[in-house]
């Protein structure tokens, strides 16, 4: 075998084995090409979404800036840049980041004048569940991996979901945010909302004036949801008068075929709050609680 044919075939080995080695190209949502000879050592991002990948993935220590709204990787130097619509232009670009992560909440304009600085937008959507393991799978390939926590992930999605065409039925669930003020819920065509449906449950709410409206005891009532999932209520500890626990010891809640029935289940926020990977993990509980409520179900007090 000739000497260059030999280097040949181990460059292809080597970047076989370390991604990294051969150099990193990934498609942001908009289809943009970005190349980079090494993964991107100074990275901001300005979503909470994304800030909780690059932690999943065991990337945070290259995140030097975030949104107020993040939660800060533990034992992180990163500095907050401001909020998801209104971040610091001057503050990222004091950074000198390699890369800012973005998602369409980043103004248009913000974007612009970075790249004005020479500064790479990379664009992430989180369109749905699917879209959400998409850009999960850039970033796996941005941090020079392998793509195969990526894999793993979507192997777990794929056991879990129950199919469009599975014969059981569908039980009428409702997912509901436990807040100050009252009780929130998302529709079916929200991240919550695919949840639910990929977990084989039939969303209640239904012809709603916004895809996060707050919910009435009367619209309660008419919704007769059979299944309740109940997220979030640390923050109402202690409240009275009008707040949602009060409306738990309401006659009318009794009323309620979910209440009725024992199946008011508490489920993590985090699951329904930020699209990320513990979708996934929300999808797997949501099936138990839905399909197989023998195998362990903490139901709300």
């Amino acid at each position: 075998m000739k000497r260059s044919t030999a280097i040949i075939l181990l460059g292809f080995c080597l970047a076989a084995a370390n991604p990294s080695a051969a150099g990193i190209r990934i498609l942001d949502a908009e289809g943009r090409e970005f190349a980079f000879d090494s993964p991107p050592e100074r990275i901001i991002s300005l979503a909470p979404s994304i800030t909780g990948m690059f932690a999943d993935l065991g990337a945070a220590d290259r995140l030097i800036g975030f949104t107020r709204f993040c939660r800060p990787p533990e034992k992180t130097a990163a500095v907050s840049v401001g909020g998801l619509s209104d971040p610091s232009v001057e503050a990222m670009v004091a950074l000198r980041p390699d890369l800012v992560a973005a998602t369409p909440m980043t103004p248009v304009g913000v974007r612009s004048q970075l790249e004005s600085f020479g500064i790479r937008v990379l664009l992430l959507e989180h369109s749905g569940i699917e879209g959400t393991l998409e850009d999960y799978a850039r970033l796996e390939r941005l941090t020079g991996g392998d793509g195969e926590r990526t894999r793993a992930l979507r192997e777990r999605l794929d056991a879990a979901r129950i199919p469009e065409d599975d014969p059981r039925r569908r039980p009428r669930v409702l997912l509901l945010y436990d807040v100050p003020g009252g009780f929130y819920t998302a529709t079916a065509s929200t991240f919550p909302g695919e949840i639910i449906q990929l977990a084989g449950g039939h969303n209640v709410a239904e012809n709603t004036a916004s895809d996060w409206p707050r919910v009435s005891m009367e619209t309660l009532l008419r919704w007769r949801p059979e299944i309740i999932l109940l997220a979030g209520g640390e923050a109402v500890e202690g409240m009275s008068g009008d707040g949602p626990r009060a409306s738990r010891r309401d006659p009318l809640w009794q009323r309620l075929p979910a209440v009725r029935a024992g199946r008011v289940h508490r489920v993590e926020e985090r699951w329904f709050a930020v699209p990320g990977t513990a979708a996934v993990e929300a999808v797997e509980t949501v099936v138990r609680l839905l399909h197989r409520e023998a195998e362990s179900v903490s139901e709300a007090p």
